[in-house]
């Protein structure tokens, strides 16, 4: 009876740290952005140069892409933070530019989706 006892304690104390250790720590996805060009017709911008940064002068954080031809640059960071975005479009035949601004709040487990208008 003693064991029969001890075994009703000793049971549910073992399935308590039994359960504990296989919930295993998941990492967190790295924070992502993606920042779609578009010009002031509301159409897609291929080949657009895309620059996300921290300030002063991207000295932490830069990273420069070209938007592809749905007008998205895809972006993955190490940590938490705050950036600019600076967009520049060159014509093709180099007669005009088009630039545009915004900003990206990037946060584990999550991506953040900007929408820069050129003009």
């Amino acid at each position: 009876m003693k064991s029969f006892k001890s075994s009703l304690v000793f049971f549910p104390i073992l399935l308590i740290i039994m359960s504990l250790s296989f919930n295993s720590c998941t990492t967190p996805e790295p924070p992502k952005a993606v920042v779609t060009v578009l010009n002031e017709a509301g159409f897609p911008v291929h080949l657009a140069q895309v620059r996300v940064f921290s300030r002063p002068n991207g000295s932490i954080v830069e990273q420069i892409k070209v938007s592809d031809t749905n007008g998205q640059t895809f972006f993955e960071f190490k940590h938490n933070a705050i950036l600019d975005v600076e967009v520049e479009y060159v014509s093709n035949d180099f007669s005009y530019t088009q630039t545009g601004t915004g900003i990206v709040i990037v946060e584990e487990d999550k991506t953040y989706e900007e929408i820069v208008t050129i003009r």
